[in-house]
């Protein structure tokens, strides 16, 4: 039989656990946005609690890297509930909750296994779990801020880059064409992870997050335009489309 202070410490750990994976990816248009903050969160929360609870660090472990697996497996019940079309990748889900929800407990955890050498009071773990309860309550917050500063800040940084980048090849060129293939691109522009896609054989494609950026030519061997746009490929996630051509005014279509 388990016992009292195991059972406390799985207890334990499936709240905590819970609460943190609920507030990082109860949003589904939140995406993976601060996942180090989650990260982050996980492994003080099993360093407060295997510190609390010393006898059942193992089931600490346990009850935390088991809640991500418990509430998503919840969440895609409740969807195939309403729609029974709506998950037919739900493994890949689960798969992704345990890849999140596994590292920083049982890091957590040893790194608490080491620090009872140094024999501190029991009421010293407080301090990270309640680090770990705050950084969960500010997760969503957390998440806005990262996604707003990709949608306003990199992603048209990125383009004017990229625009940048093309205005410069085009002045080393004697027939002033531009290029559509982004790793001939001179400077960091040319250094991005440019790549192809399915159907396509030109290095013209760039992924950050949830965005897509293309450049895209009217003709690819000479071409004297151009076009890069960006736009969102999870198509669960409402967000703005951008471009900007050879004119370099960045164009934005708001959310719909």
């Amino acid at each position: 039989m388990v016992s009292h202070s195991k059972a406390l410490a799985i207890a334990s750990g499936l709240l905590v656990g819970g609460f943190l994976f609920l507030r990082f990816a109860g949003d589904n248009n939140a995406g993976l946005f601060s996942w180090e903050w989650y990260q982050g969160a996980t492994l003080l929360g099993g360093i407060g609690l295997a510190g609390m609870l010393p006898g059942a660090r193992l089931s600490v472990a346990l009850g935390l890297c088991t809640a991500p697996l418990l509430v998503e497996s919840i969440r895609t019940w409740l969807h195939v509930s309403r729609d029974p079309t709506c998950c037919s990748l739900w493994p890949i889900g689960l798969v992704l909750a345990l890849f999140f929800g596994l590292p920083g407990p049982l890091i957590g955890s040893g790194i608490s296994r080491l620090l009872t050498r140094i024999r501190l009071p029991r009421t010293v773990y407080a301090v990270p779990l309640t680090m770990a309860l705050v950084i969960g309550a500010l997760l969503p917050s957390l998440q806005h801020k990262e996604r707003q500063r990709l949608e306003t800040e990199i992603v048209p940084g990125l383009l004017k880059q990229i625009y940048d980048a093309e205005m410069v090849y085009r002045a080393g060129q004697p027939n002033g064409i531009f290029t559509c293939e982004g790793d001939r691109l001179p400077g960091a522009a040319g250094k991005l992870g440019w790549s192809t896609v399915t159907g396509s054989t030109m290095n013209k494609y760039l992924f950050i997050q949830h965005y897509t950026i293309s450049l895209d030519c009217p003709n690819d061997i000479s071409p004297r335009g151009f076009r890069v746009r960006a736009s969102s490929h999870e198509f669960h996630m409402p967000a703005p489309k951008f471009s900007m051509d050879e004119t370099g005014k960045l164009v934005v279509e708001p959310v719909r």
